[in-house]
């Protein structure tokens, strides 16, 4: 959640919720944590007011940017392990679902 929010503009919920597989609900009750520790925050959208967008605050980008080292070394494990090909084959998989 917190890459997809490194944007611009906050995004709606509405528009954030499909594109992380979830509906809103679900994405709101994921960021009430997130939003507790000072990660994020949900905002009413200017132009709709029943809306609520989802902004990434500094110590949210802090975060981030400590985890996407260990990301990539992780991810980069994963596919040694997985032999040759294998990883691949799995996200060509996954776009086709998606």
């Amino acid at each position: 959640m917190m890459v997809a929010l490194n944007q611009p503009e906050p995004p709606p919920i509405g528009r954030l919720a499909p594109f992380l597989a979830m509906d809103a609900s679900t994405l709101t009750a994921a960021a009430k944590p997130l939003a507790r520790r000072g990660l994020l925050r949900l905002v009413p959208d200017t132009e709709d007011r029943r809306s609520r967008r989802v902004r990434i605050t500094p110590e949210g980008v802090a975060l981030l940017l400590e985890a996407i080292p260990v990301w990539r070394v992780t991810h980069a494990a994963l596919d040694a392990q997985s032999g040759p090909g294998t990883t691949d084959a799995l996200r060509q998989g996954f776009a086709r679902i998606g």
